[in-house]
């Protein structure tokens, strides 16, 4: 499912992070965030990747951290730099307070709009 954002609105959803078995691979884990973790997620950006995160309030908030599951939002100024395009990649970075990284991406999810004048 494809996440359509457009620059210059508020742009918000709902993540649940996932693994990949690695008994099974065509089977998924759910992905427990840990206590204390810092989570950044990065959108195409025009210049450079814009950044929403834990560190700033009301970025990124966890909904359930035994289920993986997070919700973002982004404001009006941070969607006027991201990259229109289409089938663009969404990047996901979990630390955990002993600094240990787990990333993950999403490939060709994002499409970023530039707004019409009227």
């Amino acid at each position: 499912m494809a996440v359509n954002i457009f620059q210059g609105d508020t742009f918000k959803g709902v993540i649940s992070l996932r693994t990949i078995d690695v008994v099974d691979p065509t089977k998924t884990n759910t992905y427990i965030i840990p206590t204390g973790a810092t989570i950044q997620i990065n959108f195409p950006g025009i210049t450079a990747s814009v950044v929403l995160s834990t560190a700033n309030a009301g970025e990124i908030t966890i909904i359930n951290a035994s289920t993986g599951t997070l919700s973002y939002t982004g404001s009006p100024l941070k969607s006027v730099l991201l990259n229109p395009g289409k089938n663009q990649s969404l990047d996901l970075i979990v630390t955990d307070t002993a600094g240990n990284v787990t990333t993950f991406e999403q490939p060709k999810i994002i499409n970023v709009y530039a707004r019409a004048n009227p």
